[in-house]
Protein backbone atom coordinates (compact mmCIF):
# COMPACT_ATOMS: atom_id res chain seq x y z
CA UNK A 1 0.00 0.00 0.00
CA UNK A 2 2.84 2.41 0.82
CA UNK A 3 4.54 1.93 -2.56
CA UNK A 4 1.25 2.31 -4.44
CA UNK A 5 0.57 5.56 -2.62
CA UNK A 6 4.11 6.78 -3.29
CA UNK A 7 3.75 5.98 -7.00
CA UNK A 8 0.48 7.93 -7.17
CA UNK A 9 2.00 10.92 -5.37
CA UNK A 10 5.08 10.86 -7.61
CA UNK A 11 2.91 10.76 -10.74
CA UNK A 12 0.80 13.65 -9.44
CA UNK A 13 3.94 15.65 -8.72
CA UNK A 14 5.33 15.19 -12.23
CA UNK A 15 2.01 16.18 -13.76
CA UNK A 16 1.84 19.25 -11.54
CA UNK A 17 5.18 20.39 -12.98
CA UNK A 18 3.96 19.68 -16.53
CA UNK A 19 0.87 21.80 -15.84
CA UNK A 20 3.10 24.63 -14.58
CA UNK A 21 5.14 24.56 -17.82
CA UNK A 22 1.97 25.12 -19.81
CA UNK A 23 1.56 28.41 -17.96
CA UNK A 24 5.26 29.30 -17.81
CA UNK A 25 7.17 27.78 -20.79
CA UNK A 26 10.47 29.19 -19.44
CA UNK A 27 10.55 26.19 -17.10
CA UNK A 28 11.05 23.88 -20.09
CA UNK A 29 14.46 22.67 -21.15
CA UNK A 30 15.48 23.80 -24.65
CA UNK A 31 15.68 20.14 -25.70
CA UNK A 32 11.89 19.99 -25.93
CA UNK A 33 11.84 22.57 -28.71
CA UNK A 34 14.94 21.08 -30.33
CA UNK A 35 13.27 17.68 -30.57
CA UNK A 36 10.02 18.99 -32.02
CA UNK A 37 8.00 19.18 -28.79
CA UNK A 38 7.78 22.91 -28.02
CA UNK A 39 4.64 22.33 -25.96
CA UNK A 40 6.65 20.20 -23.52
CA UNK A 41 6.07 16.65 -22.30
CA UNK A 42 2.78 14.78 -22.42
CA UNK A 43 1.06 14.01 -19.09
CA UNK A 44 2.89 11.38 -17.04
CA UNK A 45 1.27 8.10 -16.04
CA UNK A 46 2.01 5.18 -13.77
CA UNK A 47 2.47 3.10 -16.92
CA UNK A 48 5.38 5.39 -17.83
CA UNK A 49 7.06 4.51 -14.52
CA UNK A 50 6.73 0.80 -15.25
CA UNK A 51 8.01 1.25 -18.83
CA UNK A 52 11.04 3.23 -17.65
CA UNK A 53 11.73 0.69 -14.92
CA UNK A 54 11.53 -2.15 -17.43
CA UNK A 55 14.05 -0.39 -19.70
CA UNK A 56 16.53 0.20 -16.87
CA UNK A 57 16.08 -3.32 -15.53
CA UNK A 58 16.64 -4.77 -18.99
CA UNK A 59 19.91 -2.87 -19.41
CA UNK A 60 21.50 -3.18 -15.97
CA UNK A 61 19.59 -5.79 -13.94
CA UNK A 62 19.70 -9.12 -15.76
CA UNK A 63 22.09 -11.74 -17.02
CA UNK A 64 22.11 -15.12 -18.70
CA UNK A 65 20.31 -16.46 -21.70
CA UNK A 66 22.28 -17.09 -24.86
CA UNK A 67 21.48 -20.78 -25.10
CA UNK A 68 20.70 -20.58 -28.83
CA UNK A 69 23.97 -18.80 -29.55
CA UNK A 70 25.80 -21.23 -27.29
CA UNK A 71 24.28 -24.18 -29.15
CA UNK A 72 25.23 -22.77 -32.56
CA UNK A 73 28.80 -22.26 -31.33
CA UNK A 74 28.83 -25.82 -29.97
CA UNK A 75 27.66 -27.27 -33.25
CA UNK A 76 30.05 -25.13 -35.30
CA UNK A 77 33.04 -26.09 -33.13
CA UNK A 78 32.25 -29.79 -33.44
CA UNK A 79 31.80 -29.49 -37.21
CA UNK A 80 35.10 -27.65 -37.65
CA UNK A 81 37.25 -29.49 -35.09
CA UNK A 82 35.60 -32.84 -34.60
CA UNK A 83 33.29 -33.92 -31.81
CA UNK A 84 35.90 -34.44 -29.08
CA UNK A 85 38.17 -31.45 -29.75
CA UNK A 86 35.27 -29.18 -30.70
CA UNK A 87 33.45 -29.93 -27.46
CA UNK A 88 36.59 -29.27 -25.44
CA UNK A 89 37.19 -25.94 -27.19
CA UNK A 90 33.54 -24.93 -26.75
CA UNK A 91 33.67 -25.73 -23.03
CA UNK A 92 36.83 -23.67 -22.66
CA UNK A 93 34.92 -20.58 -23.77
CA UNK A 94 32.04 -21.02 -21.32
CA UNK A 95 31.97 -19.02 -18.07
CA UNK A 96 31.83 -21.44 -15.13
CA UNK A 97 32.82 -20.48 -11.61
CA UNK A 98 36.61 -20.60 -11.47
CA UNK A 99 37.70 -21.96 -8.06
CA UNK A 100 41.08 -20.26 -8.44
CA UNK A 101 39.67 -16.79 -9.11
CA UNK A 102 39.84 -14.13 -6.36
CA UNK A 103 36.45 -13.44 -4.84
CA UNK A 104 34.44 -10.60 -3.38
CA UNK A 105 33.41 -12.96 -0.55
CA UNK A 106 36.46 -14.45 1.13
CA UNK A 107 34.84 -16.68 3.74
CA UNK A 108 31.92 -18.95 3.04
CA UNK A 109 30.58 -20.35 -0.21
CA UNK A 110 27.47 -19.23 -2.05
CA UNK A 111 27.56 -21.24 -5.28
CA UNK A 112 24.96 -20.32 -7.86
CA UNK A 113 25.41 -23.62 -9.62
CA UNK A 114 23.59 -24.08 -12.87
CA UNK A 115 22.45 -27.69 -13.30
CA UNK A 116 24.48 -29.83 -15.62
CA UNK A 117 23.17 -32.66 -17.78
CA UNK A 118 21.19 -33.32 -20.91
CA UNK A 119 17.66 -33.83 -19.55
CA UNK A 120 15.13 -32.02 -21.71
CA UNK A 121 17.77 -30.68 -24.11
CA UNK A 122 16.28 -29.47 -27.40
CA UNK A 123 19.14 -28.90 -29.83
CA UNK A 124 18.15 -27.65 -33.29
CA UNK A 125 18.74 -29.62 -36.45
CA UNK A 126 21.89 -28.20 -38.13
CA UNK A 127 21.11 -25.30 -40.42
CA UNK A 128 17.47 -25.01 -39.38
CA UNK A 129 17.66 -22.03 -36.97
CA UNK A 130 15.93 -18.84 -38.11
CA UNK A 131 16.03 -15.68 -36.00
CA UNK A 132 12.72 -13.89 -35.41
CA UNK A 133 13.37 -10.18 -36.06
CA UNK A 134 11.75 -7.44 -34.02
CA UNK A 135 11.45 -5.09 -37.01
CA UNK A 136 8.90 -6.63 -39.36
CA UNK A 137 8.67 -3.75 -41.82
CA UNK A 138 10.20 -0.32 -42.27
CA UNK A 139 10.37 2.70 -44.58
CA UNK A 140 13.08 5.26 -45.10
CA UNK A 141 15.80 2.91 -46.25
CA UNK A 142 16.16 0.76 -43.13
CA UNK A 143 15.98 -2.91 -44.01
CA UNK A 144 13.85 -5.01 -41.72
CA UNK A 145 16.10 -8.02 -42.08
CA UNK A 146 18.97 -6.06 -40.52
CA UNK A 147 17.27 -6.14 -37.13
CA UNK A 148 18.13 -8.82 -34.62
CA UNK A 149 15.75 -11.14 -32.80
CA UNK A 150 13.82 -10.38 -29.62
CA UNK A 151 16.46 -11.94 -27.48
CA UNK A 152 18.06 -11.91 -24.06
CA UNK A 153 21.10 -13.71 -25.40
CA UNK A 154 24.18 -13.12 -27.50
CA UNK A 155 24.01 -11.52 -30.94
CA UNK A 156 24.54 -14.09 -33.71
CA UNK A 157 27.42 -16.04 -32.21
CA UNK A 158 28.35 -18.63 -34.78
CA UNK A 159 31.86 -18.21 -33.39
CA UNK A 160 32.97 -19.23 -29.90
CA UNK A 161 35.14 -16.09 -29.82
CA UNK A 162 32.20 -13.68 -29.71
CA UNK A 163 32.26 -12.94 -25.94
CA UNK A 164 35.86 -11.70 -26.13
CA UNK A 165 34.65 -8.54 -27.88
CA UNK A 166 32.69 -7.49 -24.79
CA UNK A 167 35.56 -6.56 -22.46
CA UNK A 168 35.36 -2.93 -21.37
CA UNK A 169 35.33 -0.82 -18.19
CA UNK A 170 32.31 -0.52 -15.95
CA UNK A 171 31.05 0.08 -12.43
CA UNK A 172 33.24 -0.51 -9.39
CA UNK A 173 33.15 -0.42 -5.60
CA UNK A 174 35.70 -0.48 -2.78
CA UNK A 175 34.61 -1.01 0.83
CA UNK A 176 37.03 -1.03 3.79
CA UNK A 177 36.00 -2.11 7.28
CA UNK A 178 36.73 0.06 10.31
CA UNK A 179 39.22 -2.51 11.54
CA UNK A 180 41.40 -1.91 8.49
CA UNK A 181 40.83 1.80 7.85
CA UNK A 182 43.24 4.42 9.17
CA UNK A 183 40.45 6.39 10.81
CA UNK A 184 38.92 3.38 12.52
CA UNK A 185 35.61 3.80 10.70
CA UNK A 186 34.35 2.00 7.59
CA UNK A 187 35.12 3.76 4.31
CA UNK A 188 33.83 3.31 0.79
CA UNK A 189 34.45 4.49 -2.76
CA UNK A 190 31.49 3.81 -5.02
CA UNK A 191 31.53 4.12 -8.80
CA UNK A 192 28.22 3.02 -10.33
CA UNK A 193 28.61 3.95 -13.98
CA UNK A 194 25.67 4.18 -16.33
CA UNK A 195 27.51 5.79 -19.22
CA UNK A 196 27.22 9.35 -20.45
CA UNK A 197 24.02 10.53 -22.09
CA UNK A 198 22.30 13.84 -22.70
CA UNK A 199 19.94 13.97 -20.91
CA UNK A 200 21.61 11.83 -18.23
CA UNK A 201 19.98 8.63 -16.93
CA UNK A 202 20.51 9.56 -13.28
CA UNK A 203 19.26 12.54 -11.32
CA UNK A 204 20.57 13.78 -7.97
CA UNK A 205 17.85 14.20 -5.38
CA UNK A 206 16.72 14.28 -1.77
CA UNK A 207 13.66 12.31 -0.68
CA UNK A 208 11.97 13.13 2.64
CA UNK A 209 8.56 12.26 4.04
CA UNK A 210 7.24 11.77 7.57
CA UNK A 211 6.00 8.45 8.85
CA UNK A 212 2.26 7.92 8.91
CA UNK A 213 0.17 5.19 10.46
CA UNK A 214 -1.71 4.71 7.20
CA UNK A 215 1.11 4.49 4.70
CA UNK A 216 4.13 3.28 6.59
CA UNK A 217 7.57 4.41 7.70
CA UNK A 218 9.38 7.67 7.07
CA UNK A 219 11.56 8.42 4.05
CA UNK A 220 14.86 10.22 4.59
CA UNK A 221 17.53 9.70 1.92
CA UNK A 222 19.79 11.51 -0.51
CA UNK A 223 21.58 10.34 -3.65
CA UNK A 224 20.71 9.55 -7.24
CA UNK A 225 18.03 7.59 -9.07
CA UNK A 226 17.00 6.75 -12.61
CA UNK A 227 14.82 9.52 -14.02
CA UNK A 228 11.26 8.34 -14.43
CA UNK A 229 11.47 5.87 -11.55
CA UNK A 230 12.95 8.27 -9.00
CA UNK A 231 10.27 8.24 -6.34
CA UNK A 232 13.01 6.78 -4.11
CA UNK A 233 16.77 7.28 -3.89
CA UNK A 234 18.33 4.23 -5.54
CA UNK A 235 22.04 4.88 -4.96
CA UNK A 236 23.09 7.05 -2.04
CA UNK A 237 22.66 7.27 1.70
CA UNK A 238 20.14 7.29 4.50
CA UNK A 239 20.49 9.21 7.75
CA UNK A 240 23.54 7.22 8.92
CA UNK A 241 24.35 4.62 6.25
CA UNK A 242 25.22 4.48 2.55
CA UNK A 243 24.60 1.99 -0.24
CA UNK A 244 25.58 1.55 -3.88
CA UNK A 245 25.75 -1.11 -6.58
CA UNK A 246 27.45 -2.63 -9.57
CA UNK A 247 25.64 -4.83 -12.09
CA UNK A 248 26.09 -8.53 -11.38
CA UNK A 249 24.52 -10.30 -14.34
CA UNK A 250 24.13 -13.81 -12.94
CA UNK A 251 21.96 -16.13 -15.02
CA UNK A 252 18.24 -15.42 -14.59
CA UNK A 253 17.31 -15.93 -18.25
CA UNK A 254 16.68 -19.33 -19.84
CA UNK A 255 15.78 -20.51 -23.34
CA UNK A 256 12.89 -22.94 -23.75
CA UNK A 257 11.78 -24.94 -26.77
CA UNK A 258 8.05 -25.04 -27.51
CA UNK A 259 6.56 -27.39 -30.08
CA UNK A 260 4.61 -25.59 -32.78
CA UNK A 261 1.08 -26.54 -33.77
CA UNK A 262 -1.88 -25.28 -35.79
CA UNK A 263 -4.64 -23.87 -33.52
CA UNK A 264 -7.31 -24.91 -36.04
CA UNK A 265 -5.78 -28.30 -36.65
CA UNK A 266 -3.53 -29.53 -39.41
CA UNK A 267 0.14 -30.22 -39.92
CA UNK A 268 2.37 -27.64 -38.15
CA UNK A 269 5.14 -25.81 -39.99
CA UNK A 270 7.94 -23.44 -39.06
CA UNK A 271 5.46 -20.58 -39.60
CA UNK A 272 2.70 -21.95 -37.36
CA UNK A 273 1.18 -19.50 -34.88
CA UNK A 274 0.25 -22.01 -32.20
CA UNK A 275 2.27 -23.92 -29.60
CA UNK A 276 1.84 -26.92 -27.36
CA UNK A 277 1.36 -26.10 -23.69
CA UNK A 278 0.21 -28.59 -21.06
CA UNK A 279 -1.55 -30.72 -23.67
CA UNK A 280 -3.28 -27.84 -25.50
CA UNK A 281 -2.56 -25.97 -28.72
CA UNK A 282 -2.53 -22.33 -27.65
CA UNK A 283 -2.32 -19.33 -30.00
CA UNK A 284 0.89 -17.31 -30.01
CA UNK A 285 0.17 -13.73 -28.91
CA UNK A 286 1.49 -11.07 -31.29
CA UNK A 287 2.36 -7.63 -29.91
CA UNK A 288 2.79 -4.89 -32.53
CA UNK A 289 3.88 -1.27 -32.39
CA UNK A 290 4.55 1.16 -35.26
CA UNK A 291 6.96 4.05 -34.70
CA UNK A 292 7.44 7.08 -36.93
CA UNK A 293 9.91 9.97 -36.75
CA UNK A 294 10.85 13.16 -38.57
CA UNK A 295 14.03 15.25 -38.48
CA UNK A 296 14.43 17.96 -35.85
CA UNK A 297 17.12 20.33 -34.62
CA UNK A 298 18.61 17.75 -32.27
CA UNK A 299 18.41 14.74 -34.60
CA UNK A 300 18.59 15.01 -38.39
CA UNK A 301 17.76 11.36 -39.03
CA UNK A 302 15.66 11.22 -42.24
CA UNK A 303 11.92 10.57 -41.80
CA UNK A 304 10.99 6.91 -41.56
CA UNK A 305 8.72 4.37 -39.91
CA UNK A 306 9.17 0.90 -38.52
CA UNK A 307 6.78 -1.73 -37.27
CA UNK A 308 7.97 -3.76 -34.30
CA UNK A 309 6.56 -7.15 -33.42
CA UNK A 310 7.05 -9.51 -30.51
CA UNK A 311 5.55 -12.96 -30.15
CA UNK A 312 4.61 -13.96 -26.60
CA UNK A 313 3.99 -17.40 -25.13
CA UNK A 314 3.67 -18.85 -21.65
CA UNK A 315 7.36 -19.72 -21.88
CA UNK A 316 8.52 -16.21 -22.83
CA UNK A 317 9.10 -14.24 -26.03
CA UNK A 318 9.97 -16.13 -29.21
CA UNK A 319 13.49 -15.40 -30.44
CA UNK A 320 14.08 -18.15 -33.02
CA UNK A 321 12.36 -20.91 -34.94
CA UNK A 322 13.96 -24.22 -35.89
CA UNK A 323 13.33 -27.90 -36.32
CA UNK A 324 14.22 -30.38 -33.59
CA UNK A 325 14.49 -33.95 -34.87
CA UNK A 326 12.53 -32.84 -37.90
CA UNK A 327 9.65 -31.27 -35.94
CA UNK A 328 8.96 -27.48 -36.00
CA UNK A 329 9.78 -25.69 -32.74
CA UNK A 330 10.15 -22.14 -31.49
CA UNK A 331 12.78 -21.02 -28.98
CA UNK A 332 11.68 -18.57 -26.31
CA UNK A 333 13.56 -16.35 -23.89
CA UNK A 334 12.16 -16.37 -20.34
CA UNK A 335 13.54 -13.79 -17.90
CA UNK A 336 12.92 -14.14 -14.16
CA UNK A 337 12.08 -10.44 -13.85
CA UNK A 338 9.68 -10.38 -16.83
CA UNK A 339 6.47 -8.57 -15.82
CA UNK A 340 8.08 -7.85 -12.43
CA UNK A 341 10.73 -5.30 -13.39
CA UNK A 342 9.61 -2.69 -10.84
CA UNK A 343 9.33 -5.07 -7.88
CA UNK A 344 12.76 -3.83 -6.81
CA UNK A 345 10.95 -0.76 -5.46
CA UNK A 346 10.33 -2.81 -2.31
CA UNK A 347 14.04 -2.72 -1.50
CA UNK A 348 14.43 0.98 -2.33
CA UNK A 349 11.45 1.91 -0.19
CA UNK A 350 13.03 0.10 2.76
CA UNK A 351 16.50 1.55 2.15
CA UNK A 352 15.08 5.07 2.12
CA UNK A 353 13.57 4.59 5.55
CA UNK A 354 15.53 4.94 8.84
CA UNK A 355 12.64 3.12 10.50
CA UNK A 356 13.41 -0.01 8.47
CA UNK A 357 17.20 0.04 7.98
CA UNK A 358 18.80 0.17 11.40
CA UNK A 359 21.95 -1.87 10.71
CA UNK A 360 23.62 -4.04 8.09
CA UNK A 361 21.48 -7.08 8.88
CA UNK A 362 18.19 -5.24 8.34
CA UNK A 363 19.60 -3.77 5.12
CA UNK A 364 20.41 -7.27 3.82
CA UNK A 365 16.91 -8.50 4.62
CA UNK A 366 15.51 -5.68 2.50
CA UNK A 367 18.04 -6.36 -0.27
CA UNK A 368 16.58 -9.84 -0.75
CA UNK A 369 13.40 -8.18 -2.07
CA UNK A 370 15.31 -6.85 -5.11
CA UNK A 371 14.75 -9.16 -8.10
CA UNK A 372 17.37 -7.46 -10.31
CA UNK A 373 20.91 -8.80 -10.63
CA UNK A 374 23.12 -6.36 -8.73
CA UNK A 375 26.04 -6.42 -6.33
CA UNK A 376 25.00 -4.13 -3.46
CA UNK A 377 27.39 -2.60 -0.92
CA UNK A 378 26.61 -1.05 2.46
CA UNK A 379 28.48 0.97 5.07
CA UNK A 380 27.61 2.72 8.29
CA UNK A 381 29.74 3.93 11.21
CA UNK A 382 30.23 0.37 12.48
CA UNK A 383 29.65 -2.23 9.76
CA UNK A 384 30.17 -3.04 6.11
CA UNK A 385 28.08 -5.46 4.09
CA UNK A 386 27.68 -6.94 0.62
CA UNK A 387 24.72 -8.74 -0.94
CA UNK A 388 24.11 -10.15 -4.41
CA UNK A 389 20.47 -9.60 -5.39
CA UNK A 390 18.43 -11.28 -8.08
CA UNK A 391 15.42 -13.53 -8.60
CA UNK A 392 17.53 -16.67 -8.91
CA UNK A 393 15.20 -19.49 -10.06
CA UNK A 394 15.49 -23.05 -8.80
CA UNK A 395 15.91 -25.13 -11.95
CA UNK A 396 15.16 -28.76 -12.65
CA UNK A 397 17.83 -31.30 -11.85
CA UNK A 398 19.93 -32.54 -14.71
CA UNK A 399 18.86 -29.97 -17.30
CA UNK A 400 21.63 -28.44 -19.43
CA UNK A 401 22.99 -25.04 -18.49
CA UNK A 402 24.03 -23.93 -21.99
CA UNK A 403 21.40 -25.45 -24.32
CA UNK A 404 17.69 -24.82 -24.88
CA UNK A 405 15.37 -26.98 -22.77
CA UNK A 406 11.93 -28.39 -23.57
CA UNK A 407 9.16 -26.25 -22.04
CA UNK A 408 7.76 -28.99 -19.85
CA UNK A 409 7.16 -28.66 -16.07
CA UNK A 410 9.85 -31.17 -15.08
CA UNK A 411 12.47 -29.24 -17.05
CA UNK A 412 11.38 -25.65 -16.31
CA UNK A 413 11.78 -23.54 -13.17
CA UNK A 414 10.26 -25.14 -10.10
CA UNK A 415 6.63 -24.09 -9.41
CA UNK A 416 6.57 -21.84 -12.46
CA UNK A 417 3.29 -19.90 -12.93
CA UNK A 418 3.17 -18.18 -16.35
CA UNK A 419 0.31 -15.89 -15.39
CA UNK A 420 2.15 -14.22 -12.50
CA UNK A 421 5.69 -15.19 -13.56
CA UNK A 422 6.30 -16.67 -10.14
CA UNK A 423 8.51 -19.65 -9.35
CA UNK A 424 10.58 -21.16 -6.58
CA UNK A 425 13.59 -18.96 -5.81
CA UNK A 426 16.81 -19.56 -4.03
CA UNK A 427 16.50 -18.57 -0.35
CA UNK A 428 18.34 -15.59 1.12
CA UNK A 429 21.05 -17.75 2.66
CA UNK A 430 22.13 -18.93 -0.82
CA UNK A 431 22.86 -15.42 -2.08
CA UNK A 432 26.48 -14.31 -1.91
CA UNK A 433 26.82 -11.94 1.04
CA UNK A 434 29.11 -10.52 3.70
CA UNK A 435 27.89 -9.07 6.99
CA UNK A 436 30.15 -7.18 9.36
CA UNK A 437 33.92 -6.64 9.41
CA UNK A 438 34.86 -10.26 8.74
CA UNK A 439 36.42 -9.32 5.40
CA UNK A 440 38.84 -6.37 5.57
CA UNK A 441 38.22 -5.27 2.00
CA UNK A 442 35.44 -5.80 -0.48
CA UNK A 443 36.48 -4.88 -3.98
CA UNK A 444 34.31 -5.49 -7.01
CA UNK A 445 34.81 -4.43 -10.58
CA UNK A 446 32.43 -5.13 -13.42
CA UNK A 447 33.65 -5.38 -16.97
CA UNK A 448 31.82 -5.38 -20.28
CA UNK A 449 28.67 -3.88 -21.75
CA UNK A 450 26.79 -7.01 -20.69
CA UNK A 451 28.25 -6.57 -17.21
CA UNK A 452 30.25 -9.76 -17.03
CA UNK A 453 32.04 -9.67 -13.72
CA UNK A 454 35.74 -9.59 -13.08
CA UNK A 455 35.90 -9.68 -9.29
CA UNK A 456 38.77 -8.70 -7.04
CA UNK A 457 39.47 -9.31 -3.42
CA UNK A 458 42.34 -7.99 -1.36
CA UNK A 459 43.73 -10.83 0.69
CA UNK A 460 46.31 -8.71 2.51
CA UNK A 461 46.44 -5.17 3.87
CA UNK A 462 48.04 -3.95 0.63
CA UNK A 463 45.53 -3.06 -2.06
CA UNK A 464 45.94 -4.48 -5.54
CA UNK A 465 43.71 -3.75 -8.52
CA UNK A 466 45.43 -6.02 -11.01
CA UNK A 467 43.46 -7.36 -13.95
CA UNK A 468 41.62 -10.65 -13.61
Amino acid sequence: MQIQEDVANYTDGVNQWIAETRVDPTKLDVLYAATGHPQGPEPWSQTDIVATGALVAGIFGKGGGGEVGSTLAYQAARDDLGSKTGTRVWKDFQSPDDPEAPRTVKRGRFPYQLPGGRKGAALPDPGSVEAVPTVQSSTGGRAAQAAGPVSEDYPDFSSVLGPLSELDAGSNALVVSGRESEGGKPAAVFGPQTGYFAPQLLIEQDAHAPATDEYGPAIDARGVAFIGTNLYVQLGRGVDYSFSATSAGQDIVDTYAIKLCEPGGGQPTMDSMGYRWRGECLPIEMIEKTNAWTPNAADMTPPATETLQAFRTNAGLITHRATVKGKPFAYTSLRATYKREVDAARSFADWNSPDVVTDAESWIKSAYKDDLTFNWFYTDSREVAYFNTGANPVRGKGVPAHFPVRAKPRFMWKNYDPELNTFKRQPIRKHAQVLGPAVPYLVEQQVGPRHRLRQRQVLQRGLSLGAA
